[in-house]
């Protein structure tokens, strides 16, 4: 929500002062990649408990240095071409690699049976329903606030359907029209 509504957000005043500077908002269009970013590092951080009950914390810095690396070699590589998109793009390699490489470690030293299914869902459903936005956005067939909620609610539709939330009076309109279909 926060990608597709940022543009919005930041133009909202507060006491005559917006959210973010107005010399900000031309970068904006980074803040999907920076948000993704920071999903991986949150994958890192749950990976870490593994190497902390098992007490084996000299490897984080290991881990830390591996981000350090990438980050620094993408920068170089991705700025030049890219600019400030190159370092977003940088900074996603160096959470993902970071991420990748804890839960391995992490799994050698204390195995922990993550549901990657339902992750692979919610993932599925952020990018069908994020994907479906900007190609409909680029059509220009719908007003962009009403497929902006539209991209929202087919993200809750996806996860109801794919049971990875129960919103109940959603159940009821899917069943409902399950009723009409049969007749």
């Amino acid at each position: 929500m926060l990608s597709l509504f940022i543009e919005d957000i930041v133009k909202i005043r507060f006491f005559g002062f917006y959210l973010i500077g107005k010399n900000f908002w031309d970068g904006l269009y980074i803040v999907p990649i920076v948000l993704l970013a920071y999903v991986f590092n949150g994958f890192y951080i749950n990976f870490l408990a593994g190497i902390q009950i098992q007490k084996k914390t000299q490897y984080m810095p290991l881990v830390s240095g591996l981000g350090a690396i990438v980050n620094v070699l993408a920068n170089f590589l991705l700025i030049p071409e890219l600019g400030m998109l190159g370092a977003a793009y940088a900074t996603l390699l160096a959470y993902l690699s970071m991420a990748i490489f804890q839960y391995f470690l992490s799994q050698k030293f204390y195995k922990i049976h993550y549901e990657w299914r339902k992750i692979f869902l919610i993932g599925l459903s952020t990018i069908l329903s994020y994907g479906l936005f900007y190609i409909l956005s680029d059509l220009k067939i719908l007003n962009i606030y009403i497929l902006k909620i539209l991209s929202v609610l087919l993200f809750v539709i996806l996860l109801e359907l794919f049971g990875l939330i129960e919103i109940k009076w959603l159940k009821e309109f899917f069943q409902f029209l399950m009723k009409k279909v049969e007749i």
